[in-house]
């Protein structure tokens, strides 16, 4: 689900903040076992995945000038078991 609204703050400038949020669930397709030698000695991995519930949130707020620079920053987050994912951007661009 993600909520946006654009926010005309005078006639040069405009601020855009938007909230986005989520459930994930994944699990494994299936379980597997490599086996591998190499010489004298052998490798077992076990490739077995597990179910996860994430809850995704991210947060970005972008504000545009009339000029053509447009300024933003963003953070998103995977939240839960076994979740990796916890990320912030800036991000500054000048069109002319």
């Amino acid at each position: 689900t993600r909520l946006s609204k654009t926010l005309v703050c005078s006639k040069t400038f405009l601020l855009i903040p938007t909230l986005t949020f989520g459930w994930l669930h994944t699990r494994p397709i299936a379980k597997h076992k490599l086996f591998a030698k190499n010489e004298n000695q052998s490798f077992k991995i076990d490739v077995s995945g597990d179910h996860k519930n994430q809850f995704l949130f991210a947060a970005e707020l972008i504000s545009l000038y009339r000029e053509g620079l447009l300024i933003g920053i963003k953070y998103e987050g995977h939240f839960g078991s076994k979740a990796p994912l916890k990320a912030g951007r800036i991000r500054i661009e000048w069109n002319w």
